[in-house]
This record gives C-alpha cells, structure tokens and sequence, in this order.
C-alpha cells in the first residue's frame, strides 16, 4: 500500500482566511481529493516540499478553488 503525506496547515491568526477555507471546502467538497491528488502528483517530481521551491497546500487550495 503507498502512504501519501499530505499536510494542509491551517495554523493562521487570521479568522476571515480560516473562515474561507471552510466554507470553500463545504461548498467544493471535491477539492479536498483534487489537493491529495495534485500532492501525489507533485511529490512524484520531488516539488512538493514549498521550502525547497515547491507549492503549499495553502497555494494549492487558492488554485484550485480559482
């Protein structure tokens, strides 16, 4: 069985953001499986880490909620 690491922090003092994300994520359901799916993607071209140049979870949301 592959292990997929998937992280989306959501450790951010701004409530209207945090607010955001949930209501997106309760009027977009799927995207919750499109980010694990695009996260697997990226991490099979090793640019899933967003310190050494790769997306954030956060960035990965913005885009595919646009």
């Amino acid at each position: 069985m592959n292990v997929i690491n998937i992280d989306i922090s959501l450790n951010s003092a701004n409530n209207q953001q945090l607010q955001f994300i949930k209501d997106a994520l309760i009027k977009y359901p799927e995207i919750k499986y499109l980010i694990k799916i695009l996260k697997k993607l990226l991490q099979l071209k090793q640019m899933n880490n967003s310190y050494k140049g790769g997306m954030s979870s956060y960035c990965l949301f913005l885009l595919l909620y646009s």
